[in-house]
């Protein structure tokens, strides 16, 4: 048996409810995720799209479910156009919400700085 698998598995399978806060897990939930699994599909892109998951709640969701990992936005010119090609895989909503989850980071590492 390989406990290795069994266990990466219980994980994936574990309610988003047992591992976030309320407040968390209820937008999440909101928007149709109720595990692991789910939430590792569609990070990160996505997952910032979602109503409810402004950027500060992004970083804590973030930090609980992918501890050592830290998106960083990508920000391409082509971000900008309202005209993105049917395969893309962003919206022009998006260059907005990176631009805020930029400034949210901008903030945080300021407000540390001066503790």
């Amino acid at each position: 048996m390989n406990w290795m698998t069994d266990e990466t598995h219980d994980q994936e399978c574990v309610s988003l409810k047992e591992i976030l806060p309320p407040r968390l897990w209820r937008a999440l939930a909101r928007n149709g995720l109720k595990t692991m699994e789910e939430v590792r599909r569609i990070y990160p892109e996505e997952l910032l799209q979602m109503p409810d998951i402004g950027p500060r709640a992004f970083r804590k969701i973030e930090a609980l479910l992918f501890p050592g990992q830290y998106y960083v936005p990508d920000f391409r010119d082509d971000l900008k156009s309202d005209t993105l090609d049917g395969k893309s895989k962003y919206r022009p909503a998006l260059w907005r919400l990176l631009m805020e989850l930029q400034r949210a980071d901008r903030e945080s590492a300021q407000a540390g700085y001066r503790s």
